[in-house]
């Protein structure tokens, strides 16, 4: 296992990109890596599944953002902002490995 990039949440804690060898990834909280239950099943997978699966959720993020700046929700646009940040980096990462 390998930690490939750590990057604040801004709400206290981290979150990481991990390789666990033979094109295996997960991505979450920090505390998650050493949980007895691990990274969310949506978060692992290979390189390809896991660099999908961040560019979903960036999507979503991008939507949210939009709507919470028609409302002026600052504390979900930073939120989601910080997320989206996380997911875009974790992306390039992964399509250099």
């Amino acid at each position: 296992m390998k930690i490939l990039s750590k990057m604040e949440t801004g709400q206290g804690g981290n979150w990481v990109l991990v390789d666990y060898g033979n094109n295996f990834y997960a991505y979450g909280f920090e505390q998650d890596l050493y949980s007895l239950l691990g990274f969310p099943v949506d978060n692992c997978g290979t390189k390809d599944e896991v660099i999908s699966h961040c560019n979903s959720i960036a999507n979503l993020c991008k939507k949210d953002i939009e709507k919470a700046k028609h409302k002026g929700w600052t504390a979900i646009i930073k939120a989601e902002t910080k997320e989206l940040e996380m997911l875009i980096e974790f992306s390039r990462i992964l399509k250099l490995q």
